[in-house]
C-alpha cells in the first residue's frame, strides 16, 4: 500500500514537471548558440610574398538566435585578432640587406632602400592584420499565416542567380546579405494553384574580415552599420579612405500558377554611393555606373507528361547615371540580355538533361569595393550550365557567350550509374571585357563583334558511379576534356601562330571502401594536365590525393599530397587533417600541412587562393 502511495505521488511530480516544462517552453524562447572558432598559425608559404608569412590569427564567429512561436531574432558577431603580425621595418631592413648583398641599390644607401620599403610594407599593412570585433549579422524574423517578415539581414535569390543572388559561398569565404526588410506572402488561392509575392530593399552587408589575406573591408560611419570597420589610420597611411559603400539594393519577384505551370516576374535595382577610393578604374561597366536595374520572366514546366520538366528564364539589365572617373568608352556602355533554359526528360532508367544560355554584354553586378582581396563580390550569379566547380571559363567568359550542354544518365540499376556530358559554346568575353565590342570615341556607338575576340570552345565528360554495402562503398570516376580555340591564329612568346588558347585533360576519382564495423578507407583526388600558351608556353600538371581512414561518424584521420608544374619545376605539398565530430552538432578539426595556390571557383564566382603553409584548428560548436 505504501509503496503504492509513493509510486502514485512520484508519478504526480512527474506529471508537474512535464506540464510546467512545456509551459516554459511555451513562455519562453528557445536559445540556439553556434560557436565557430578558427586558429591558424602560418609559416612561410613559399609565393615569395613576405606579407603573408608567419604570423598568428583567431578568427572567431559567435551567433546566438533565439526562437519564440512564430518570432526568431538572431545576432552574429565576428572577430579577428592577430599575433606575430610582420613588421615593415624588419622586413625593410631585410630587403635592403638583400639589396646590398646583390648589388641592386641603384645608387641609393642601405638606409634610404631600408626607409623607401618600409613606408610600401606600412602602408600595404594599414588594412591588413587588424584587431576587429563588430557585430556581423542581426535580423528578427515573424511569420503570421502566410505573411512573414524578415528585418535586418537575409539572403536573396531570385529565380536562378541572373536578376539578384546574395548568398553565403563557404568555398570562396564570402558571406553577403541584404540589411534591410523582406516581406514574402504565399496566400491559399485555392487547389491545385499557387501565389507568391516577395518584396525587398536594404543595403549590402559582406563579411569584412577576410580569412585567406587577413584584409579588411572598410566604410565611412554609418547608422544601419552600427561598429562597422572603418578606416585604420597609421603612421604610414595616416588619412586612409573607405574600401566598401554599401550598395542599396531593392527588388521582388511575384510568381503564380498551378502545379504544372508557374509563371514568374522579377526585378532589382542597384544604387552605388560614390567611392572615392578607386572609382572609374574597372573594365567591368557594371562597376562604373550609378544605377543598375535587371528585370526579368520565368516559364516553369515541373511536370510534362510525367516524364520531364522545363524551365526559361530571361533578363535584361540596364546601366544608368555613370560615376564620374570612368572612361568616356565605359561610361556610355551599357547592359544586355540575359537567357537561361534548362529542360529534362526521364524514362526508366535514362535521363536527358539539356541546358542553355545566351548571355548579351551581361555583366556580374559587382560590389561597390575596392580592396582586391574582395574583388570576387558581387550580387547575381548568372548559371553556367558547367560543372560548378569549373574554373576555366576565364576573365569575362559568362558576360558574352551561347552556348550549352547535353547531359545524358543511364542508370543500370539502383546502384550503378553512367554518364556522359558535351558541352559547346562561343564566347566573346574570354579576351575582352566588353564582350567583344568597341565605342567609336566620336559617336559613342558600338562597334560590332568580330572574329579576333571570338573562342569556341567544346567541353566533354564521362563519369561512372558505384554503391555498395548500403552506400558504404562506393566508388566515383569522372574524366574530361576541354579544347578552348581562337577563331584567329595568335603568337605568344615566340612560338608559331596557333588557335589554341585553352587545353585540358582531367580526371577525378572518390573511393570508399568499408572495412569492418564503423571502420572504412577512402581515396579521393584530381589529375589536370593544362595548357594555356597566354600564361606559360609549356602544358604543366596539377596533381592532389588523399588518403582517409574513417571510423564513421566519429573520427578522420586523412593525408594528403599535391603538386604543380606550372612555374616549370614540380613543387610538392604535404598535409594531414584529424576531425573529430563529438555530436551531429560539435566538430573539432585540426590541419597542418600545405596546400598549393590555386584559382577556386564556384558557380563562375571565382577568387584565387595563396598557397599555404602552417596550423590551423577549427572547432563548430552548437549548443
Amino acid at each position: 500500500m505504501r509503496r503504492a502511495t509513493v509510486r502514485r505521488r512520484a508519478t504526480g511530480l512527474a506529471a508537474s514537471v512535464l506540464a510546467l516544462s512545456g509551459a516554459a517552453r511555451a513562455d519562453f524562447p528557445t536559445f540556439t548558440i553556434t560557436e565557430t572558432s578558427v586558429l591558424n598559425l602560418r609559416f612561410d608559404n613559399r609565393d615569395g610574398d613576405k606579407l603573408n608569412d608567419h604570423y598568428f590569427e583567431w578568427l572567431n564567429r559567435l551567433n546566438v538566435q533565439a526562437a519564440s512561436g512564430r518570432t526568431t531574432a538572431a545576432v552574429r558577431v565576428d572577430s579577428a585578432a592577430y599575433a606575430r603580425r610582420p613588421d615593415p621595418n624588419v622586413l625593410g631592413r631585410d630587403d635592403a640587406r638583400a639589396a646590398a648583398a646583390s648589388g641592386e641599390l641603384l645608387g641609393e644607401t642601405e638606409s634610404e632602400f631600408a626607409r623607401r620599403r618600409t613606408i610600401t610594407y606600412g602602408r600595404q599593412l594599414s588594412s591588413r592584420y587588424v584587431n576587429t570585433l563588430y557585430p556581423s549579422k542581426a535580423f528578427l524574423s515573424h511569420r503570421e499565416g502566410p505573411a512573414e517578415l524578415t528585418v535586418g539581414d537575409f539572403y536573396a535569390q531570385l529565380g536562378k542567380g541572373l536578376v539578384l543572388s546574395m548568398r553565403k559561398v563557404d568555398e570562396l569565404g564570402t558571406d553577403t546579405t541584404v540589411r534591410g526588410a523582406k516581406a514574402e506572402l504565399r496566400p491559399d488561392v485555392g487547389a491545385g494553384r499557387k501565389l507568391s509575392v516577395l518584396l525587398l530593399a536594404g543595403q549590402s552587408n559582406p563579411i569584412r574580415v577576410d580569412e585567406v589575406t587577413g584584409r579588411r573591408l572598410t566604410q565611412a560611419g554609418s547608422l544601419a552599420f552600427v561598429a562597422a570597420p572603418a578606416p585604420n589610420g597609421t603612421f604610414y597611411d595616416p588619412a586612409p579612405l573607405p574600401t566598401f559603400a554599401p550598395d542599396t539594393i531593392y527588388g521582388g519577384r511575384v510568381e503564380g500558377g498551378t502545379s504544372r505551370v508557374l509563371v514568374g516576374l522579377m526585378g532589382a535595382g542597384v544604387h552605388r554611393a560614390r567611392l572615392e577610393s578607386n572609382r572609374g578604374a574597372s573594365t567591368n561597366p557594371a562597376s562604373n555606373a550609378g544605377d543598375l536595374s535587371v528585370v526579368g520572366a520565368s516559364l516553369s514546366l515541373p511536370n510534362l507528361a510525367d516524364h520531364g520538366s522545363a524551365y526559361v528564364e530571361v533578363a535584361t539589365q540596364s546601366l544608368r547615371s555613370p560615376i564620374d572617373g570612368g572612361d568616356r568608352q565605359l561610361s556610355r556602355a551599357s547592359g544586355g540580355t540575359g537567357v537561361y533554359v534548362q529542360a529534362n526528360a526521364y524514362s526508366g532508367p535514362v535521363t536527358l538533361t539539356l541546358e542553355g544560355k545566351r548571355y548579351d554584354r551581361f555583366f556580374p553586378l559587382m560590389a561597390n569595393a575596392t580592396d582586391p582581396a574582395f574583388a570576387q563580390l558581387q550580387y547575381n550569379a548568372p548559371p553556367t550550365t558547367e560543372l560548378i566547380t569549373n574554373d576555366t571559363q576565364y576573365d569575362a567568359f559568362n558576360t558574352c557567350v551561347t552556348g550549352g550542354r547535353a547531359r545524358l544518365d543511364l542508370r543500370g540499376s539502383e546502384h550503378a550509374l553512367v554518364y556522359g556530358s558535351v558541352g559547346r559554346y562561343v564566347t566573346y568575353g574570354e579576351r575582352s571585357s566588353r564582350c567583344g565590342e568597341d565605342i567609336d570615341g566620336n559617336t559613342g556607338r558600338r562597334v560590332g563583334k568580330g572574329s579576333s575576340t571570338r573562342n569556341d570552345v567544346w567541353d566533354s565528360y564521362v563519369g561512372v558511379e558505384v554503391s555498395l554495402e548500403e552506400n558504404r562503398t562506393h566508388a566515383y570516376v569522372q574524366s574530361g576534356l576541354r579544347m578552348d580555340d581562337a577563331a584567329e591564329a595568335e603568337q605568344h612568346d615566340g612560338t608559331l601562330p596557333s588557335t589554341v588558347y585553352y587545353r585540358e585533360h582531367w580526371a577525378r576519382w572518390n573511393f570508399v571502401k568499408k572495412v569492418v564495423g564503423p571502420w572504412s578507407v577512402a581515396a579521393s583526388g584530381v589529375y589536370r594536365r593544362r595548357h594555356r600558351p597566354l600564361q606559360t608556353p609549356q602544358p604543366w600538371r596539377e596533381v592532389e590525393n588523399y588518403v582517409s581512414i574513417l571510423y564513421s561518424p566519429r573520427y578522420t584521420l586523412a593525408f594528403g599530397y599535391e603538386a604543380t608544374t606550372v612555374k616549370g619545376r614540380r613543387e610538392d605539398f604535404y598535409n594531414a587533417l584529424f576531425q573529430v565530430r563529438l555530436s551531429t552538432d560539435k566538430i573539432v578539426r585540426l590541419y597542418v600541412g600545405q596546400s598549393r595556390q590555386g584559382l577556386r571557383c564556384v558557380s563562375g564566382v571565382c577568387r584565387i587562393f595563396p598557397a599555404y603553409e602552417g596550423a590551423k584548428l577549427e572547432a563548430v560548436l552548437r549548443f
